[in-house]
């Protein structure tokens, strides 16, 4: 009896799978290898999206966002988003680095989202809800080189110095073999 009790749950249960979720660009890892990094003042857009993959209906999400000393805003001044079934709508969140802080300083970004569901008299439902967070380090950006398209500027002081020892050793071996032949 119990067995065929808990059939029956679950297969309830299975016709109503849906499957919507949130992607992020950035999210946590060891080592910070995909967090956002920016310089000081900087400021970046990027897009979180919400995806209804599967299931049989529409999918509204309620948002949040918090963040570490108000750095992270959204662009779009609305708080929910209906994403129809195989689609993943963009939710564009702006972030501002403090033009004060310090190198290495890290700013908490969260997205919270919240499946929001209908439901009828009687009815009992349960939403989704995910969490999304990373870190945004403050890091100074790679100075470029004023020799734009200038294949030695590429180099490291290393690499050049290699190059130019390799350079001299050739033209000193194209100088021996000149004077060896006219002997």
């Amino acid at each position: 009896m119990f067995l065929a009790g808990a059939l029956v749950v679950s297969l309830l249960l299975l016709s109503s799978v849906h499957a919507s979720g949130v992607v992020s660009p950035y999210w946590d890892s060891p080592g910070n290898e995909y967090s956002l990094r920016l310089d000081k003042g900087e400021t970046k857009v990027i897009q979180f999206e919400l995806q209804n993959m599967a299931g049989s209906n529409d999918v509204t999400f309620k948002v949040s966002l918090q963040s570490t000393q108000d750095v992270a805003e959204f662009v779009e001044s609305k708080d929910t988003y209906l994403v129809k079934l195989g689609e993943s709508v963009p939710v564009p969140v702006r972030i501002t680095i403090p033009s004060g802080a310090e190198i290495e300083d890290k700013y908490r970004v969260t997205l919270i989202t919240q499946e929001i569901k209908s439901t009828q008299p009687g009815q009992f439902s349960v939403g989704s809800g995910f969490e999304n967070s990373f870190d945004v380090i403050v890091a100074e950006k790679p100075k470029t080189s004023k020799v734009s398209g200038n294949v030695i500027g590429s180099f490291t002081a290393k690499e050049t110095i290699i190059f130019l020892i390799v350079l001299a050793v050739i033209i000193l071996l194209i100088i021996i073999w000149f004077r060896r032949r006219k002997q």
